[in-house]
């Protein structure tokens, strides 16, 4: 709970918000960051999943600390703008083809599952 605060925090009011303002960067982010959810870039947000069915798949297939990375839609909107050769050489929307792939093809297991269990009953 205090660490999905935290997040929101970090969202709203950026990641230096207890930094002293003589300390701060002001950095801007980018998406090249290692903090910055490549996911969530590409259009998926990981965390819509959570307390569905599909939950648990999404943490089988999708690094945990990813779980609580950055998601701007600002850093968003400049990963967008970026060639498609650009965004091929991050290799990206690779990852999230693959991470969705695996969970189309987990409901499709989890239907086929279902349908088996209804014949048998069925009979």
């Amino acid at each position: 709970m205090a660490q999905e605060m935290r997040a929101m925090l970090d969202q709203l009011m950026g990641t230096e918000r207890d930094v002293p303002l003589e300390h701060r960067t002001g950095r801007e982010r980018t998406y090249t960051d290692d903090i910055v959810c490549k996911y969530y870039l590409c259009g998926l947000d990981i965390t819509c999943f959570k307390n569905t069915r599909s939950d648990g798949d999404v943490a089988r297939w999708v690094p945990a600390q990813s779980f609580t990375k950055l998601r701007d839609d600002d850093v968003k909107a400049a990963f967008q703008a970026l060639s498609d050769e650009a965004k091929a050489k991050l290799g990206y929307e690779r990852d999230t083809k693959a991470v969705l792939d695996n969970l189309v093809r987990d409901c499709d297991r989890r239907v086929e599952r279902g349908l088996a269990r209804a014949r048998v009953e069925r009979e």
